[in-house]
């Protein structure tokens, strides 16, 4: 999966443009942003986490504990 680096500013516009879009169609890319910042900065790295750890950290946004989904 391709990864994007921002600045402060461009992710401050990025999320302004979010929080005035439907909640049903922003909400589920917001989820999945903030899981992977998250898991990125429990791993202290940038880009993609590796894919267990990935799915274990959606599947726990979603709230099923982190088993197999």
């Amino acid at each position: 999966m391709p990864a994007v680096v921002l600045d402060d500013n461009e992710w401050q516009m990025v999320l302004g443009i979010l929080s005035t879009a439907p909640w049903r169609d922003a909400n589920p890319l917001m989820m999945k942003i903030g899981t992977q910042l998250r898991t990125q900065q429990e791993f202290g790295q940038h880009g993609v986490p590796p894919a267990d750890v990935q799915r274990k950290a959606e599947a726990e946004a979603a709230g099923n504990g982190g088993g197999s989904p």
